[in-house]
C-alpha cells in the first residue's frame, strides 16, 4: 500500500500535496493578501525556523494575518522551531501563542514544534 511517502535506498522522500495559497485581506487595504506557507486540508501552516517579529508593524500584520485566515474558514497552526531567548521575542511569541489559542488554532515552538512535525509526518503514512 503506498503512503504519502516513496521508500528510495533507506532514504524517505515526500511528495508534495499540500500548495501555497493566497488570501485576500479582508480587514484593510495593507497588505492586499496574506499568504499561507502550507495548506493541508484546512489547516493553515505557517512554518519559521525562528521569527523576526521584532517591531510593531510586523506584529501588527502578523495578528491580522491569524485572524483573516480564521475569517476564511481554515485553522492557523504556527510551527517555530527555534524559540529566543531575548525578553523583547519571548514576550512577543507568548502573545502570538495566546492569540492563535484564543482564536482555536494551534502554535507550537521549540521542542513541541520538532514533536508536532514528527506526529504530523507519522498521520500521514497511516
Amino acid at each position: 500500500m503506498k503512503s504519502n511517502y516513496e521508500q528510495d535506498g533507506g532514504y524517505r522522500i515526500a511528495i508534495s500535496f499540500w500548495q501555497k495559497v493566497k488570501l485576500p485581506n479582508t480587514i484593510d487595504g495593507s497588505p492586499k493578501t496574506v499568504e499561507i506557507d502550507c495548506l493541508v486540508g484546512n489547516k493553515a501552516y505557517e512554518i519559521k525556523w525562528k521569527d523576526a517579529t521584532t517591531d510593531g508593524d510586523h506584529i501588527k500584520k502578523e495578528h491580522k494575518r491569524v485572524r483573516i485566515i480564521k475569517e476564511a474558514g481554515y485553522t492557523p497552526v504556527r510551527i517555530m522551531f527555534f524559540e529566543s531567548n531575548r525578553t523583547q521575542a519571548i514576550s512577543i511569541q507568548a502573545k502570538l501563542r495566546n492569540l492563535y489559542n484564543e482564536i482555536g488554532g494551534e502554535y507550537y515552538a521549540g521542542e513541541d514544534a520538532f514533536k508536532a512535525s514528527m506526529y504530523a509526518d507519522q498521520a500521514e503514512e497511516d
